[in-house]
């Protein structure tokens, strides 16, 4: 069984969060190849964008002692895939594929809090 030692967690979702997920890589149409960021989905190079607002939220809890857990619904290896190249091992605790399920008394909005987009709250200034 594993115990994670800390009160404070926060689970970190990847696409629409973290990065946008954008076409296929193909080195062959791209001189000199790909240069931006870039993550494996499924077997298949894509190119990623960084959401930074988020991303600097992340670093901002874990220097506040807050456990990292990162996960995707497109599961742990592409969550895995996208914390890599976006070079934040250092600050990610945990990688896994995001829950289909809990179980539980209480709805989760009556103990999770609300949602955090910083992404979003930009895009409506």
């Amino acid at each position: 069984m594993k115990v994670t030692e800390n009160e404070m967690i926060v689970y970190v979702d990847v696409d629409g969060t973290l990065c946008v997920k954008g076409e296929e890589i193909d080195g062959r149409d791209v001189p000199g190849g790909y240069q931006g960021d870039q993550a494996y989905y499924y077997g298949v190079l894509h190119r990623i964008d960084r959401l930074y607002l988020n991303i600097a939220f992340l670093k901002t809890l874990k220097a506040r002692g807050w456990y990292i857990v990162v996960h995707s619904h497109n599961g742990w290896q592409w969550a895995k895939n996208v914390v890599e190249a976006l070079e934040l091992q250092n600050y990610v605790d945990e990688v896994k594929s995001k829950p289909f399920k809990y179980v539980d008394d209480q709805d989760c909005h009556s103990w999770m809090g609300t949602r955090i987009n910083l992404h979003e709250e930009k895009e409506s200034w």
